[in-house]
């Protein structure tokens, strides 16, 4: 696997732990009230 590949896979990575959290938040929020 060359560098490009892993960093690719690096920003995609984050990026969907990023919007699994905003998830969280939101449902979070939608429970609360």
């Amino acid at each position: 696997m060359n560098e490009q590949t892993c960093i690719l896979l690096c920003s995609v990575h984050s990026t969907q732990v990023q919007s699994l959290q905003v998830n969280l938040l939101i449902d979070h929020v939608l429970h609360a009230y």
